[in-house]
């Protein structure tokens, strides 16, 4: 049996009626937005001058100014620790008659050589050299990833904040002091009372073959100063 559906056509959009959107009144109705090219200069910025400049100075010292600031940095530290040493125990005085070295009778040559056979002892073995307290250069062997200056600076530095901080806690004499780095390794070892040995070498140098350049050059260097006398 046939049924007669009246079936209406849908009335199109424009047909429906609806609230009219005047001008100049807020509506809810949802806008397109066209689409814009990003672009940074519609970021506002949060931090005045003063901040951009604070950001501006937290910057690494350049390398030729980096014993100066290194030294200032140390020297709160090294003043704090000089205020609490304590009384250590005197060497007899022909003991330290023994260890005392002149400068001038120290002949830069046979040390260089000296030096340079250290850094034949391991191919990790960068740059060594040896300075007095004063931080002067005494004899060297570097490489070109540092100079003179540079070198001597830090184990001036080093010396007098590793006395300092064994002095003030009485732990006797400084024996050495080594600083580990991801791309190297840097030690220092006084030789005798006025006479400091400075390694650069590589991270993968160990531990045993620093203390035999050491044991080595204290043995030539021991040598070398009797011929001298």
């Amino acid at each position: 049996e046939k049924r007669d559906f009246n079936l209406k056509e849908i009335p199109k959009i424009s047909e429906i009626d609806g609230p009219s959107i005047k001008e100049g009144r807020p509506t809810s109705i949802l806008q397109e937005i066209p689409p814009q090219p990003f672009s940074l200069q519609s970021i506002p910025l949060t931090y005045n001058k003063k901040q951009s400049s604070q950001v501006q100075n937290i910057q690494s010292p350049k390398r030729e100014e980096i014993s100066s600031a290194m030294t200032n940095a140390m020297q709160a530290l090294t003043k704090n620790l000089s205020s609490k040493k304590k009384p250590m125990r005197t060497l007899p005085e022909s003991l330290k008659t023994q260890q005392e070295i002149k400068y001038e009778e120290i002949s830069s040559n046979n040390l260089d050589e000296i030096l340079k056979n250290i850094s034949r002892l391991d191919k990790n073995i960068e740059a060594s050299a040896i300075i007095n307290p004063d931080g002067v250069i005494l004899s060297s062997a570097l490489s070109g990833r540092v100079n003179n200056s540079l070198f001597a600076s830090i184990g001036k530095t080093l010396s007098v904040l590793g006395n300092d901080i064994v002095n003030a806690l009485n732990t006797g004499a400084l024996k050495s002091v080594t600083i580990n780095g991801t791309h190297g390794k840097f030690s220092l070892s006084p030789i005798v009372s006025d006479v400091l040995l400075l390694i650069l070498s590589g991270p993968k140098v160990k531990a045993g073959i620093i203390h035999l350049a050491v044991s080595l050059f204290k043995k030539k260097f021991k040598s070398y100063t009797e011929k001298k006398k």
